[in-house]
């Protein structure tokens, strides 16, 4: 059967619907969060969430049972340079 034909999934409508709806949801979140660092305010609380439920962890972190994290692990930095691992 094409992929077009008259069989066509029935949820392909629902799911571009969703699809759309957490993607425009996620871009309101990361706006929001780039207006409040360049104003230099505090990026929480979070204001325009859409469809995202926003979980406060409050400081505390989730450990995975057999995942170890790398002590030699590259990080982040910023000004164009990049880290290498020695």
């Amino acid at each position: 059967e094409p992929q077009n034909g008259c069989g066509l999934d029935e949820d392909y409508y629902f799911r571009l619907e969703m699809h759309a709806s957490l993607f425009n949801g996620m871009v309101d979140i990361l706006e929001e969060i780039s207006h409040k660092q360049e104003a230099g305010e505090p990026v929480l609380p979070l204001e325009n969430t859409g469809n995202w439920e926003i979980i406060y962890a409050d400081g505390l972190v989730y450990y995975y049972d057999g995942y170890h994290r790398a002590k030699n692990k590259a990080s982040c930095t910023t000004g164009g340079h990049s880290s290498k691992h020695k």
